[in-house]
């Protein structure tokens, strides 16, 4: 196989950042749930996704997707109702300094 072929299939491409680095930011079925009286209003249903060093990452969604409640969860600004939030390996338990909103 060629470099060239190498680089089209992803899945045999161990020269991927991802394949050598460890995350920095690690979230695990995360999920939001708001009382509203019946059931809950979910905000965020078992998000799950790593962020890895140097890469930019940008949140997008119409007014009301959740994006400002995983930015509180994910600054410990705002407890997650279920799932887990590691940040460089250890697991995100109270606010940092090194992570600003």
């Amino acid at each position: 196989m060629t470099g060239k072929e190498r680089a089209m299939n992803p899945a045999e491409d161990d020269a991927r950042p991802q394949a050598r680095l460890k995350p920095v930011l690690v979230v695990r079925e995360l999920s939001a749930v708001f009382p509203n009286g019946l059931a809950g209003l979910k905000a965020l249903d078992r998000l799950t996704f790593s962020v890895y060093p140097q890469e930019f990452v940008c949140v997008l969604g119409p007014s009301g997707s959740g994006k400002s409640t995983l930015l509180l969860i994910l600054s410990r600004l705002l407890p997650p109702s279920e799932g887990e939030v590691y940040y460089q390996g250890r697991p995100l338990s109270r606010p940092q300094r090194e992570i600003g909103l």
